[in-house]
């Protein structure tokens, strides 16, 4: 029998899950995700599987939500695409974490499915997981979205939703360089085409972070 006719979802995730739990994460089934909950928000691991009739991807994709960051740009980006009402703020895959584009978990056969879940967990316990405690420090955080805004982000794929954090960020930490950045955001969203409607947001958004008076 092959691997695809036997393999069940469910319980790829059940094997995964002791692992998870000792670090006080919780399966989310419809979610296809681990997630734990912090006093900011929460921090997640997302594992969707993919299946082909020889073999199986693993997208693997990780991050934190924080809450008020979502909570003060949702009134500006709702509809706007890859939104969702519990996204994450900062997100990054295992491709793009490792630095190796072309870098995808593959099973086809049972041993190499075995395979796959000893190197996530490996690869939390080593240095994912320290790296998800990382980003619930609001300073680094900020640091991974703002300190080379004209740069492809670590934590964002988005250029539009990283634009609106990025800023939202800024003034939670009261960055100096909040007026620069509020420019970089706006010219990298006019240089990619974004619609009016966007554009339109992100300058009331800019209004309502300078009305905190922390710039």
């Amino acid at each position: 029998m092959s691997l695809i006719s036997k393999f069940k979802k469910i319980r790829f995730f059940e094997s995964l899950q002791p692992a998870f739990q000792e670090h006080h994460f919780e399966f989310v089934p419809m979610l296809n995700q681990f997630r734990k909950m912090t006093d900011s928000g929460f921090k997640n691991i997302i594992i969707n599987p993919s299946i082909y009739p020889d073999f199986i991807y693993f997208e693997l994709t990780f991050g934190t939500r924080i809450d008020i960051v979502e909570e003060t740009i949702t009134p500006y980006i709702t509809g706007l695409r890859g939104f969702k009402a519990e996204c994450n703020t900062a997100v990054t895959s295992l491709s793009k974490y490792l630095k190796k584009p072309y870098f995808r978990l593959k099973a086809e056969s049972e041993r190499e499915l075995e395979d796959v879940i000893r190197f996530v967990i490996r690869f939390f316990e080593r240095e994912g997981l320290s790296f998800l405690q990382s980003l619930e420090d609001i300073n680094i955080l900020e640091a991974a979205f703002n300190n080379e805004p004209e740069k492809e982000s670590l934590v964002a794929f988005d250029h539009e939703l990283r634009s609106f954090r990025g800023l939202t960020l800024a003034t939670m930490v009261q960055n100096p360089r909040w007026n620069e950045l509020r420019e970089i955001y706006l010219e990298n969203l006019i240089r990619h085409n974004s619609p009016s409607l966007i554009l339109e947001n992100y300058n009331r958004l800019i209004r309502f972070l300078s009305d905190l008076g922390l710039n």
